[in-house]
């Protein structure tokens, strides 16, 4: 299991305020993503998986750790919501 060393100190802090610390699950997330794999996570109710799966995009975002290969093929933050986004042709609206 990776330390919570793994995690930037923001989200470090963001645990602590809450008296929480991040769980093995989440942290070997990060872990995965950081190295550019793709994993499947199964855990019970309650676990922290939403967490777990959106983690590694939060840390991206925040400027903490890039993704393996990020950079020229990352996404340019500053057009991102410029357009709003549509609904897929092949779905009717509700």
């Amino acid at each position: 299991m990776p330390a919570d060393g793994a995690l930037p100190q923001v989200f470090r802090d963001w645990f602590r305020a809450r008296g929480w610390t991040a769980r093995a699950h989440q942290l070997d997330l990060v872990a995965a993503a950081q190295a550019g794999r793709s994993v499947l996570l199964i855990a019970p109710t309650g676990a922290g998986k939403t967490l777990a799966g959106f983690l590694p995009t939060l840390i991206e975002l925040s400027g903490g750790r890039q993704e393996p290969g990020a950079g020229s093929k990352s996404m340019d933050r500053s057009a991102a919501g410029a357009t709003p986004p549509r609904r897929p042709a092949s779905i009717p609206p509700a």
